[in-house]
């Protein structure tokens, strides 16, 4: 992933990961602080990700999926 390649992905993940966020949990507040939690962990583990196993998309609702049950 390229050092502008975060940026990218919370350009193109992060409105439509919160609306997802806000669905699952019924809590603006929690969906927010669940996103930023997930885009912080994007941010230090980007370089373990391998899209040979999955989209970008389905990593990071992975993600945000792990820390909703946490």
């Amino acid at each position: 992933m390229k050092k502008d390649g975060f940026e990218q992905l919370y350009e193109e993940h992060a409105e439509a990961l919160l609306g997802f966020l806000m669905y699952r949990t019924g809590d603006r507040a929690l969906a927010e602080e669940v996103l930023a939690d997930t885009f912080e962990r994007v941010l230090r583990s980007r370089k373990a990700f391998n899209p040979r196993k999955a989209s970008a998309k389905t990593w990071i609702y992975s993600i945000a999926l792990n820390r909703l049950r946490d």
